[in-house]
């Protein structure tokens, strides 16, 4: 009862969902709820996002943590990364580039739907070219984009450190995370974008990324997902985890949220 109690104080509540796993964080697909992550993060975090797209999540970041040290939105869509431009302000920064798990030129396959007329489609863009099934509903233009990988940023940029990182990527998640080990140790907080099908060419799914976290010291806190389709995640670094809830609230998750 205790347990449950205090979830339902720490975290809003969610509607309309198909599946649930773990506590709940989210307030709808596609936009996390960030306030219940205030309380056991430093008032000046660093946050990075890529796949930003018009910024609303970095928007929502910055008017909760107004002293944060950096705020930090990737977006390669030339379009998109305009708005993003347009939309955001210090302490912002914008960057137009992909993550990716090499540094260079990569090709991004714009989504603008079944007709390829539909540019409000482009969050759904990706570096992977869209699975034979998908093509006809993912048409739109080719572009080359400029890459890079986290690791290597981060270090070029004096980033040694990562409180939320926010990966919208459309099935490279596993990739990005995969080149990028050392960041990766020094990070608290991961939410991505779940897969359960493949949307897009090698697109990796929800239990690869899951069981690459895990393995590599993440508990999984929240999962919001749509049977056989998509869904978002939120993971919690083991170290975080075990000081925040075990050992500040005394609470001990077992089964719920780990494998």
């Amino acid at each position: 009862m205790r347990l449950c109690f205090i979830f339902l104080l720490v975290f809003s509540s969610l509607k309309a969902i198909d599946y649930y796993e773990g506590t709940n964080t989210f307030r709808g697909y596609g936009k996390v709820d960030l306030n219940w992550m205030i309380q056991f993060l430093p008032y000046n975090p660093i946050i990075v996002e890529a796949g930003a797209y018009a910024g609303p999540q970095a928007l929502y970041a910055a008017q909760l943590w107004p002293k944060s040290r950096r705020i930090i939105a990737f977006e390669p869509n030339p379009t998109a990364f305009n708005e993003l431009t347009a939309n955001t302000q210090t302490p912002i920064e914008v960057y137009p580039l992909a993550l990716n798990n090499y540094n260079g030129s990569a090709t991004l396959y714009l989504n603008h739907g079944l007709w390829g007329n539909h540019p409000s489609c482009e969050q759904e863009s990706s570096l992977l070219a869209p699975s034979p099934e998908m093509e006809v509903y993912y048409k739109g233009p080719i572009i080359p984009v400029p890459c890079v990988v986290l690791d290597d940023w981060c270090r070029e940029n004096q980033i040694d450190q990562i409180d939320i990182l926010q990966l919208n990527l459309e099935g490279l998640e596993l990739e990005v995370l995969q080149s990028s080990p050392n960041i990766l140790k020094n990070t608290k907080i991961i939410v991505f974008t779940s897969f359960f099908h493949s949307y897009r060419i090698n697109m990796a799914n929800y239990f690869s990324v899951k069981d690459f976290l895990v393995k590599s010291n993440f508990v999984p806190l929240a999962h919001w997902y749509t049977a056989g389709a998509r869904g978002m995640a939120v993971y919690i670094s083991a170290e975080l985890y075990d000081a925040y809830f075990v050992r500040c609230l005394g609470l001990g998750l077992g089964g719920l949220l780990y494998p």
